[in-house]
């Protein structure tokens, strides 16, 4: 039985204590709360009818009334030290956790009212979830329970029926495991389950409830408000700004360009010359080019014996050619002095091979099986002006700078692939460049557990490293680097991804916030100091004040560790090799996908676009660099299709071998998305809306800019083809047709 709102009013000013707690019932204009401090269970009363904000629990503790007016009500569990308070205004329900004990606790509870609702949740771009679903509910019970920064891309989650969505905002959203269980009405049901750790005490738990009308984007609009509001969110017509070269981005595809290697198979002209001379130097040891045949293997002496003798020798020939060259260029260039930079280094190893060759190379300012001079005019005379072109390491740009140059002066943005993840130590033998930070900092930059072990790396390989402990080595990094090459772009692995940590180190102690806020000092550290335009992994969206745009959140890893994508290689499945070196089948191969995955992450019935709605016009999203745009042979159609109903860019693989077909599958779709997203970059999607019943037919606005309509479905609608496209430019041009 609720109390009285006289008698609350009362024992707020005459009771400051009230030894039992019961029901209590909160009231604002048309909208009531029914609170119960004793299982914290919360309902909210409007004319849409009752939502169950969170189920009751058993506490198996006594709690205390301290304070309760017809708006707000607090109260004490003096057996766990927790202070509780709610509350409600204009804006909705609030419900505020403080604590001086280490300790968790489980809030909200959501349940479904009926089995026609459906969550809304920001799983990547946003997923809509029956609640009867049977096949979402294995999937996130499986996937239970997940950390709220990684697994949710923005700290919200609503449920939509007929009467209202109703928004959950997780105003602090570190500390949080989200886990999916099957409900009461055999449904699925949410719940939030906040960890008060050592380190993150001085931190309060807060969480927003809202009721607006049944918007299947309304929790996505409620939290663009709020950022807003508390001035988390920064468009990008300001960051550009900061950092002009941010305009790039608009109308830009996204694409990797791969081939590390300084000297490649096309770079030699001459093939039938350079056998002749490989010949003589094998017979001469005079002669210069003796030099392939002291330091190869004996595989390797093998392969260029055959080079030297066959009048046709094979891939395998030429290729033990080009591995004996590159080294002997890096050789070369050591014997420099100190203090010579790498692409000196590599110039003038690139020169001292063409003289010992003459007439048999092309000019060292052509190579490149990847990035080069060459293929940056092929993509510009092609009629690609506007792209973000990513480098897997940064050994390509130092080899290539003059190429790196020549995308600048394109138009194109370009950078390196870098990470400051995982540290290995100097003796591990299967490395990576971005993880060797040397001994000192292995011994001392660990991120550690309360134990006081040190939390192991990426695939459980070294060590996971503080950003604190990280920030002298980033700079010193950076600065090398950008003396070195012209970058204009660069990629943090992991920063936006969402895994940060507290940390139990003496010298770098941190919280999962202070983890955060050091990763985002960064990433603004190397944008303001060389313009640089930045872009990591994921795009959670507390870190997109410090980035530009996010690899993954359109497409995110997909399955890990699934048997037959992941290992086994006769898989329709398999998604390819980290073979070879300079097109690794995992990025370059098109495979097929598991039809029992399709739902989870390509079926447009069951997508929305929560991240375009609420910061579309923040950051620039698109797919994880593993999943590119046309990854998959069965369903390449349907994302060409939603890259446009979202205003995302694509995103791909090339190589210098295959570039000709990639240009003629490609182009096609540059001359409708490219001219559309420079028109709608700053303006960011405003509305979205089913059209037809079945939800295969979609449409989304830009503001006064465009509109786009969109039918996957298998026939007609209206003047729509099936699977096709129609975008309305508001300022009167011809409408685009598009079909993939």
């Amino acid at each position: 039985m609720a109390i009285p709102f006289r008698l609350a009013a009362l024992a707020a000013v005459l009771l400051p204590t009230i030894i039992s707690a019961t029901p209590v019932s909160l009231i604002n204009g048309d909208i009531q709360a029914q609170v119960d401090p004793a299982t914290l269970s919360v309902d909210l009363k409007s004319t849409g009818g009752t939502t169950y904000v969170s189920r009751a629990q058993s506490l198996k503790s006594s709690v205390s009334l301290t304070a309760v007016t017809t708006t707000s009500l607090s109260w004490t569990d003096p057996a766990r030290r927790i202070n509780y308070r709610a509350s409600l205004d204009a804006e909705g329900f609030h419900f505020v956790v403080q604590t001086s004990s280490p300790q968790s606790i489980t809030w909200p509870i959501i349940d479904a009212p009926d089995e026609k609702s459906a969550f809304v949740m920001p799983l990547g771009m946003g997923a809509y979830v029956p609640v009867n679903d049977m096949d979402w509910q294995s999937h996130l019970i499986h996937q239970s329970p997940m950390r709220m920064t990684e697994g949710f891309s923005m700290p919200f989650a609503g449920l939509l029926n007929e009467a209202h969505a109703a928004t959950w905002l997780f105003k602090n959203q570190f500390h949080n495991d989200i886990t999916f269980t099957t409900g009461p009405l055999q449904t699925l049901s949410m719940a939030a389950t906040h960890q008060f750790t050592t380190a993150s005490l001085g931190s309060a738990y807060q969480v927003s409830v809202s009721l607006e009308a049944p918007n299947p984007t309304a929790p996505a609009l409620a939290f663009r408000r709020w950022i807003m509001n508390e001035n988390e969110w920064l468009p990008l017509s300001e960051k550009a700004d900061k950092i002009p070269n941010i305009e790039r981005l608009a109308g830009a595809a996204h694409i990797y360009v791969w081939g590390e290697e300084t000297l490649n198979l096309q770079d030699v002209s001459d093939w039938k010359g350079l056998s002749a001379a490989l010949k003589q130097a094998s017979q001469n040891k005079i002669l210069p080019g003796s030099i392939f045949f002291e330091k190869a293997t004996p595989e390797e002496k093998d392969a260029l014996s055959a080079l030297a003798t066959e009048e046709w020798p094979g891939v395998y020939a030429k290729q033990a050619f080009i591995t004996e060259a590159n080294r002997l260029i890096r050789d070369w260039g050591d014997t420099l002095a100190t203090t010579a930079t790498e692409p000196e280094r590599l110039r003038v190893g690139s020169e001292k091979l063409t003289e010992m060759f003459p007439k048999t190379l092309k000019p060292p300012a052509d190579w490149g099986g990847g990035l080069s001079i060459k293929i940056m005019d092929q993509l510009k005379s092609a009629g690609i002006d506007r792209l973000w072109i990513g480098l897997d390491t940064w050994r390509t740009g130092l080899g290539h700078p003059e190429a790196v140059q020549q995308a600048e002066k394109n138009g194109y943005l370009i950078g390196p692939y870098d990470s400051y993840h995982s540290m290995h130590s100097p003796t591990e033998s299967e490395t990576w460049e971005t993880a060797q930070f040397g001994e000192e900092l292995y011994a001392t930059g660990a991120i550690i557990d309360p134990d006081g072990k040190s939390k192991p790396g990426f695939k459980q390989k070294g060590r996971l490293l503080s950003p604190a402990a990280a920030r002298p080595y980033v700079e010193k990094r950076i600065g090398s680097l950008m003396k070195q090459v012209p970058f204009n772009s660069w990629f943090f692995d992991c920063d936006a991804f969402g895994q940060y940590y507290d940390s139990y180190s003496d010298k770098y102690p941190q919280t999962e916030q202070s983890d955060l806020a050091s990763r985002l000092e960064r990433m603004q550290w190397a944008a303001q100091s060389y313009g640089l335009v930045i872009g990591s992994e994921g795009g959670i969206s507390c870190a997109t004040q410090a980035i530009a745009f996010a690899h993954g959140m359109m497409t995110p890893g997909i399955a890990w560790g699934d048997e037959q994508m992941y290992r086994d290689k006769s898989s329709p499945y398999y998604l390819g090799r980290y073979w070879p070196p300079n097109a690794p089948e995992v990025f370059f191969k098109q495979v097929m996908l598991k039809e029992e995955l399709v739902k989870f992450h390509f079926d447009p019935v069951f997508r929305l676009p929560l991240y375009s709605i609420a910061l579309g016009d923040s950051v620039v999203p698109t797919h994880q660099w593993g999943f590119p745009s046309r990854k998959f042979s069965n369903h390449w159609q349907t994302v060409r299709l939603t890259e446009l109903l979202y205003g995302v860019p694509p995103l791909d693989h090339v190589i210098g071998q295959t570039l000709t077909k990639w240009l003629k599958d490609f182009l096609p779709y540059y001359k409708v998305f490219s001219p559309f997203h420079r028109e709608i970059f700053y303006e960011g999607m405003t509305s979205f809306e089913w059209l037809s019943p079945d939800r295969t037919v979609q449409k989304s606005t830009f503001g006064d800019k465009a509109t786009v309509t969109v039918n996957f479905g298998n026939n007609a609608w209206e003047d729509i083809a099936p699977m096709s496209a129609v975008i309305d430019y508001h300022k009167g041009a011809e409408l685009v047709n598009y079909k993939p």
